[in-house]
């Protein structure tokens, strides 16, 4: 009885590895990081948009669900 639920324990454990790896290279994560610093000037506002990690990855037909969600950030349409 013992050898299988440490079967069963190591077969959970590798679906569960398995899933996390899969969600970490197929689901896009967007971070916000809100910095400030008084060595700009006041009323000085920009955004970094920072891509990276994709290792050749194609998010959807053509990259459509990179860049609608490059554009949910920016707020616009503006080209990066």
């Amino acid at each position: 009885m013992k050898k299988w639920v440490t079967i069963f324990t190591l077969i959970v454990i590798f679906l569960a590895v398995l899933a996390k790896v899969y969600f970490d290279a197929n689901v896009l994560k967007v971070s916000r990081v809100h910095f400030s610093s008084n060595k700009f000037p006041e009323g000085f506002d920009f955004k970094v948009l920072q891509i990276s990690d994709l290792h050749n990855k194609v998010f959807n037909d053509n990259n459509k669900e990179l860049l609608n969600t490059r554009e949910g950030v920016g707020g616009n349409n503006e080209k990066v």
